[in-house]
């Protein structure tokens, strides 16, 4: 998996102006990891949702990110967190190296089937064994603007709720039962869905997964 080129162009362009919007569960962290948890947020932006793990008093942070402007951004709330530039897997850090891993609407910017799982395995890389993966994305809309954008851009993207915005940057809403398939190698803590917003303001129908990777792998039969 690897961002393409009009992808890494898009997010330059945003880096200053982005408003990211869907949230996360400040009492979940608290409740599930320690202070000296190591977290990264994988597409972590301008480092928004770093930024409030700070705050939680979380210290050992670090985030990945395609965009070089937005880790500018970032690091100037967050010099002391250990951002870099990565524009695909595997990224640049040992297996094994952290607690938990943060997908915070990433999968909607990898439409493919096939990058969705080369990344979710790379996350399984990255975590140690019995690490959290939390992760918020979006979810199929039924409304009719949204309808008729999936039914008109499916034969363009080949998946149902892949659709391009206006410079041509494609993103995706996922149907539940596709995302409990690409997340089957977690356990499954908590599969919430909720009413949510998007970076343009537009009404969205967010969901919220928390799994655990397994402290052991299952042998073969």
């Amino acid at each position: 998996m690897r961002a393409t080129d009009a992808q890494i162009a898009h997010w330059e362009t945003a880096a200053n102006d982005a408003v990211f919007t869907l949230p996360i569960d400040a009492h979940w962290f608290r409740h599930q990891l320690e202070p000296g948890s190591r977290i990264l947020d994988y597409g972590c932006g301008y480092g928004r949702i770093l930024a409030q793990l700070d705050d939680l008093g979380f210290a050992k942070l670090a985030g990945v990110d395609a965009s070089a402007a937005m880790l500018e951004r970032a690091r100037q709330r967050l010099p002391a967190a250990d951002l870099r530039v990565c524009r695909g897997t595997p990224t640049p850090h040992a297996d094994a190296s952290f607690d938990a891993v943060l997908l915070i609407a990433v999968l909607t910017c990898v439409p493919a089937d096939a990058d969705q799982q080369a990344l979710v395995e790379e996350i399984r890389r990255l975590l140690r064994p019995g690490g959290l993966l939390y992760l918020c994305d979006f979810l199929l809309r039924s409304d009719d603007r949204n309808l008729q954008r999936y039914r008109e851009q499916e034969p363009v993207h080949g998946t149902y709720g892949v659709f391009a915005l206006d410079d041509g940057l494609p993103l995706r809403h996922h149907d539940p039962a596709w995302v409990r398939e690409l997340l089957r190698p977690f356990e499954s803590l908590e599969f919430e869905s909720f009413e949510a917003t998007t970076m343009l303001g537009n009404p969205a129908t967010g969901f919220r997964f928390a799994g655990r990777k397994p402290f052991s792998q299952p042998t073969a039969s």
